[in-house]
């Protein structure tokens, strides 16, 4: 009898776990288990090597990977472990998500030996293949809806979970990138919240100076929205560059219920922030030199970010974001202590102080031990640099495994933190 693949749930949502077992194999013997996913053109593999049982039967959450791209007992460590296939033209690439209502398919072989890199397995041309299967990861919930906006300033996509609703509603805000990506907010909406991943990129003069009545709209938009649980504001998710509108929109908008700030500033840099005729100037560093390469051909720029300091921290008091003052609304900031784009660390400590001088009575920190600037998603691929406008590779610093693990705890905070914040049921992940 052949080897048969046994995955469970099929289709899953891409942040959810899901079972993998292989029935039927010859007992007590070395098997690799490989898996293969794509981003654009781009292959995303890992491996597995593994002793069947007496029974010739493999459960990959109960036995040990004895060595691949992770080791250990982990039954999603085939997913999280995804690195850039050899046959790439290009080295160091993300794991992008450009359309969110398709499925991305993990490519699931199973071989009869053990093999000792991804380059064997690529080499071996599938000739010791045993069992093969396709696992069905989703990204939309069946029923969902995918909204494109484009109305009264207001610019983004509305992502809304099955049923009529009302919903908890979220502003999802990005970093600085023209066309925003779907597939955070996707996820998000499938755990019930109606997700605005709004379009700031491309307005007049945004690079030199936002205006926050754009987010304003949103927010109002958003809130005033029939599928939208409303009456008590909106909560606010904002990564990197979003982060800092998120802060600067708790400082200045009423309909602000909570907010998720990842990675960010605390503070306007390199642009202005004005709210009618409240003006947040823009703080730019001392740099004095262009970052230098290192030996990926990858740029570091945490140092184009200015550090709070007991010797300017009075110039820049009037620069830095109110949002601690604004005890109505709860606060979840995470940084990751190895990112290699902002000095995340840093600005988490500073708030974390004026929260705490402040009173504020519900706020959060998440300290990600040996994760870098990009927190995507649980079970994504970790990316430590890729290919940028400003440079060849830009560097997002951290390593493998503590970067895939805080991605899975984090992910399930954030979403804990969003439903406790909406009052909504909380359930395990």
């Amino acid at each position: 009898m052949s080897p048969t693949i046994l995955v469970h749930p099929q289709p899953s949502m891409a942040d959810t776990e899901v079972d993998i077992k292989v029935e039927d194999l010859p007992p007590d013997q070395l098997i690799t288990v490989r898996a293969t996913s794509y981003s654009g053109e781009n292959a995303f593999e890992s491996f597995g090597v593994f002793y069947s049982n007496s029974t010739g039967e493999l459960d990959l959450a109960k036995q040990e990977c004895l060595f691949g791209t992770y080791r250990g007992q982990d039954k999603m460590g085939l997913f999280w472990s995804m690195e850039p296939s050899p046959c790439n033209k290009i080295k160091f690439v993300r794991f992008l998500v450009k359309d969110v209502t398709k499925p991305k398919l993990v490519t699931i072989r199973v071989y009869d030996k053990r093999f000792n890199s991804m380059h064997d397995l690529i080499a071996n041309n599938d000739m010791n293949v045993i069992a093969k299967c396709q696992v069905i990861r989703l990204y939309m919930q069946p029923g969902m809806k995918r909204i494109k906006v484009d109305e009264n300033d207001v610019k983004g996509t509305l992502f809304l979970p099955p049923g009529e609703g009302p919903f908890p509603g979220v502003i999802y805000i990005l970093g600085a990138m023209a066309n925003p990506l779907e597939a955070d907010s996707a996820l998000l909406a499938s755990h019930g919240f109606a997700i605005f991943n709004i379009k700031y990129f491309g307005f007049e003069n945004w690079i030199f100076h936002i205006h926050m009545e754009m987010f304003e709209k949103a927010v109002n938009f958003l809130c005033n929205h029939k599928a939208v649980l409303g009456d008590n504001g909106v909560s606010v998710l904002g990564v990197c560059k979003g982060g800092q509108f998120a802060l600067c929109m708790a400082d200045c908008l009423d309909r602000v219920k909570s907010v998720v700030a990842i990675n960010c500033a605390i503070m306007p840099v390199h642009n202005s922030h004005q709210y009618n005729e409240q003006v947040w100037p823009c703080v730019d560093s001392e740099l004095l030199e262009y970052p230098k390469l290192n030996q990926h051909q990858g740029m570091s720029t945490r140092n184009w970010f200015p550090m709070i300091t007991d010797s300017n921290k009075d110039t820049l008091a009037n620069a830095i974001f109110k949002f601690y003052n604004r005890h109505e609304i709860s606060y979840l900031l995470l940084a990751s202590l190895s990112d290699e784009d902002v000095p995340s660390e840093h600005y988490c400590n500073q708030a974390e102080k004026l929260l705490k001088d402040a009173k504020h009575p519900d706020f959060t920190i998440i300290r990600n031990q040996g994760a870098g600037h990009l927190l995507e998603p649980a079970y994504t691929p970790f990316c430590v640099r890729s290919s940028s406008q400003v440079a060849p590779f830009l560097e997002w610093g951290g390593t493998k495994v503590p970067h895939s693990m805080a991605q899975i705890g984090s992910w399930r905070t954030i979403i804990q933190f969003l439903k406790r914040t909406s009052k909504m049921p909380t359930c395990k992940l």
